[in-house]
């Protein structure tokens, strides 16, 4: 207290409020930069988590990217060799039905028996 009352009647009652209020302006002045160092920190974080995120993301869509586009060339392949089987087929098909057809006016004619 008798630094106080020295600086009172040394430099003034309004010069110390002044000196006071610097002394708490300045604290505040600290702490506020100390939390946003902090803040700054915490979003730089986030975003290193984030970006790790979206890249195993990423990386995870380019396989299965490649594998889909494997699976479909192999089912591709596997599609032209049904339809050349049922191309085979159908032509079976084809020549069993052109025989029943065949039938009936043969058996007209007394030559195949039904």
């Amino acid at each position: 207290m008798d630094m106080l009352d020295k600086m009172l009647s040394q430099y003034g009652f309004g010069v110390v409020m002044a000196l006071i209020m610097v002394f708490f302006l300045w604290n505040i002045l600290k702490w506020t930069k100390t939390q946003i160092e902090r803040t700054i920190a915490a979003a730089e974080k986030r975003e290193e988590v984030s970006m790790t995120m979206w890249a195993a993301h990423r990386k995870a869509l380019e396989d299965h990217t490649e594998c889909s586009k494997a699976f479909h060339s192999e089912v591709s392949k596997a599609h032209e060799f049904q339809r050349a089987e049922h191309a085979e087929q159908l032509k079976a098909l084809e020549k069993v039905i052109d025989r029943i057809d065949t039938m009936p006016r043969m058996a007209k004619m007394g030559g195949a028996h039904v």
